[in-house]
């Protein structure tokens, strides 16, 4: 697994200024905030080499199901943690319109638009993980219309989305039946 640790004066970037002097620790943000470990467990094996039959599909995802392999998915919003996640060899990447409470500061979901998951959707296939990358279709991108639903959907393939989820459940099948 990997582990990502976060604290506003813990976590540092080292910097090579100071005549070469490397490993100085710089504050991530000027705000105190509380220190977050995650440690991420895969059920795939570790240390995967870089060739295309490593990458996660739909197929592959489906043909899991009738096994007693556990999935991991873990939420990444840009390219530095979908790189960091992927190494952690976690299956599926999932770019959720939870970025507007994490990433934004909002105080729910609602307001996340779909311009802004194309563009977090497209920071996270930039990474070219060997995750399968999952687009979360924000709220009223798909309950419109199945015809908005299907151009939404399409938007975050065409950013690098190679599935994307929906919430709804037995009401959405026909929206589903659609994309």
């Amino acid at each position: 697994g990997i582990q990502i640790a976060a604290d506003g004066f813990k976590a540092a970037a080292k910097l090579d200024r100071d005549g070469g002097k490397a490993g100085r620790q710089m504050p991530l943000c000027l705000e105190r905030k509380p220190t977050l470990v995650v440690e991420i467990r895969s059920s795939r094996p570790a240390g995967r080499s870089d060739s295309m039959s490593d990458k996660i599909t739909v197929p592959g995802i489906r043909e899991s199901k009738g096994s007693h392999r556990r999935l991991t998915m873990v939420t990444a919003y840009d390219c530095t943690f979908a790189r960091l996640i992927d190494q952690a060899d976690v299956d599926i990447l999932l770019v959720g319109d939870s970025l507007g409470m994490v990433v934004q500061g909002a105080d729910s979901t609602v307001a996340v638009t779909m311009d802004e998951m194309v563009y977090h959707t497209r920071m996270v296939a930039r990474a070219r993980p060997d995750a399968l990358v999952l687009g979360d279709m924000p709220y009223l991108s798909y309950h419109v219309s199945k015809k908005e639903a299907v151009r939404n959907a399409g938007r975050l393939i065409q950013a690098g989305a190679e599935a994307v989820k929906l919430e709804g459940g037995q009401k959405m099948a026909p929206t589903i039946r659609a994309l």
